[in-house]
């Protein structure tokens, strides 16, 4: 694991809340991206992306948009990691 934990977060337009999910392993950043995109398509008045810290102790988490990751695969369909780039 590389240290990086994701979460799914979102803005609520009608309430104008803020809110976040618990933090998951970078892993799963192409099952998020597949769900925020259908969310946000379903349900216009909330706005939901991905955020990511660097380590346990980042008390600011980013949002996911701002750097570019690429997908890394290997030989065997059981691994795969992202290459952030910031």
């Amino acid at each position: 694991m590389t240290g990086r934990e994701i979460r799914i977060a979102w803005y609520d337009r009608t309430t104008s809340k803020y809110d976040y999910g618990a933090w998951k392993e970078f892993k799963f950043l192409k099952t998020m991206n597949a769900w925020i995109n259908n969310q946000n398509k379903k349900i216009p008045q909330t706005k939901y992306w991905v955020e990511y810290r660097n380590d346990e102790k980042m008390q600011n988490a980013r949002n996911i948009e701002e750097v570019e990751c690429i997908k890394i695969e290997s030989e065997s369909a059981e691994y795969t990691d992202y290459l952030m780039i910031e």
